[in-house]
């Protein structure tokens, strides 16, 4: 049974207004709902009023009831609470494993309400479906690259083959020319090899100053040939200038990847599918603009994108654009979509700029 915080222990609130103590409000709500509440004095640093929801996630702890346990597995060090009334986030209970997404409020000075709520089977879910998702889109790579890795190899081939047939013939510059030409095949070869690599899924982003033109670009060289084949035109253009950002290009990548399919998705069914992508800046930022002429989305539905599990599709997981959202968050970028129905959906990311 949850301690009344308006008295040392019971069910019983004193002040409560009657001839004889009544039950507080408090703990008959706090001991039904399914969800943890806690409440910490941060100045007197102890535990006020734990309820029976949040007792059971830490029954397999050690002395949970400590303050200091709380204050270590929350960081509450670094919240103010002059200045920040409202810290959210998540933290793993050892040895059970639970994973505890959790809203601390201050409500003054002194007191902290901490609400808890078990996420372990929310967070499994998105770890399949993003691995799902990274299958889904690593088919388009390697559509391309068995398109593309041929093309270069050949070329390769072709060039050293007319070269060691022609030593003798050709000048010292000729040779260099061909030499170069094969060199800059197989870097194409190179970059299409490493990006292979670039599916691998991390929670921790890597920032680094990325030539987003330069990525984008090969993006839809790997891609291009497989879009059209679907009968969708893919386009690019960049602002002259802007090219720097600072960002993950592996996960860049695969958030592209994603708005990208979900684009050619929304396309099917139209004869004239297209697709925009536009680079431009501005006060300190890169925006990326990915617009289609698609189906669009209604206004009810854009009230749930980006809610996890909602879809429309009818194999659809409901976590693609979730997962987007918070590959950018950790990237500190940020994602707007506008939509109408049966006329198209615009995607706009924003990225910070690249500092020289």
């Amino acid at each position: 049974m949850t301690t009344c915080v308006h008295q040392t222990e019971g069910p019983h609130c004193l002040l409560i207004k009657g001839t004889s103590p009544a039950t507080c409000p408090y703990t008959q709500i706090c001991d039904t709902i399914d969800s943890g509440v806690m409440i910490l004095d941060i100045k007197k640093e102890e535990i006020i009023s734990v309820n029976p929801c949040a007792l059971s996630f830490f029954k397999h702890v050690e002395n949970p009831y400590s303050y200091s346990y709380f204050h270590s597995l929350l960081s509450l060090g670094t919240l103010d609470p002059e200045l920040k009334k409202k810290k959210t986030g998540q933290f793993t209970i050892n040895p059970s494993g639970i994973i505890c997404g959790y809203t601390a409020y201050f409500l003054n000075n002194n007191l902290l309400w901490i609400f808890l709520t078990d996420i372990t089977d929310q967070k499994r879910l998105e770890s399949i479906t993003e691995s799902m998702e990274i299958m889904d889109n690593v088919g388009y790579i390697f559509s391309g690259i068995r398109h593309e890795i041929g093309n270069p190899i050949n070329s390769i081939k072709m060039t050293l083959s007319v070269l060691q047939n022609n030593l003798s013939k050709f000048s010292q510059e000729v040779i260099s020319q061909y030499v170069e030409r094969s060199l800059d095949e197989i870097l194409r070869v190179e970059y299409l090899l490493k990006s292979l690599k670039s599916f691998s899924l991390y929670e921790r982003a890597e920032i680094e100053k990325v030539d987003v033109s330069d990525l984008l670009a090969k993006l839809l060289r790997l891609i291009g040939e497989d879009f059209l084949k679907k009968g969708v035109t893919l386009s690019y253009e960049a602002q002259m200038g802007v090219n720097w950002v600072m960002t993950d290009p592996r996960l860049l990548q695969q958030v592209m990847l994603n708005i990208l399919v979900n684009a050619v998705d929304a396309l099917k069914g139209r004869e004239d599918g297209r697709i925009t992508i536009n680079v431009t800046g501005s006060s300190s930022l890169v925006w990326v603009q990915i617009k289609d002429n698609g189906c669009g989305i209604t206004p009810e539905q854009m009230k749930e994108i980006f809610k996890p599990f909602y879809t429309s599709k009818e194999q659809g997981t409901g976590l693609g654009l979730p997962i987007v959202r918070k590959m950018l968050a950790n990237m500190n970028c940020t994602i707007d979509v506008k939509s109408a129905e049966n006329i198209g959906t615009t995607i706009t990311i924003s990225l910070p700029e690249g500092t020289c």
